[in-house]
């Protein structure tokens, strides 16, 4: 499974990159909206998860939200928030799931699984309807 992995701090970026390759999901990394989908055309991706509070607190952040699930619109989007953000707008802008942080890793990667498995289950599903 391919993970995309949206974040401005490059420290808790290479930390979320380490723990889904421990999880033994393949992972890719940007730091902006344009690098995000020049990767996401590139690769097939399963997941986008964005952690970038400073992007987030600009208008650029809700923005490279709605332009990936423009170009990638079967693909599910996980948001890491500062509390100060708008839930409700990063989701209607595309947001699959939006959490609010402070939230513990363990918590995260569990959403990252059940929102693979989803996927998973739905392709393989798709598959079996087509036989």
């Amino acid at each position: 499974m391919n993970v995309l992995v949206i974040s401005d701090d490059s420290v808790l970026g290479k930390a979320w990159s380490y723990l889904l390759e421990e999880r033994g999901y393949n992972v890719f990394m940007a730091s902006n909206g344009p690098d995000a989908i020049r990767i996401g055309k590139e690769h097939d991706l399963h997941l986008v998860m964005f952690d970038a509070d400073d992007m987030l607190r600009m208008a650029q952040g809700l923005t490279t939200i709605s332009v990936i699930k423009n170009f990638f619109s079967e693909v599910p989007i996980l948001v890491l928030s500062p509390w100060s953000l708008n839930r409700e707008e990063t989701l209607a802008r595309g947001a699959t799931i939006c959490v609010a942080k402070p939230v513990d890793y363990g918590t995260v990667l569990r959403l990252v699984d059940m929102m693979t498995s989803r996927i998973s289950n739905r392709r393989w599903s798709m598959a079996e309807e087509s036989a």
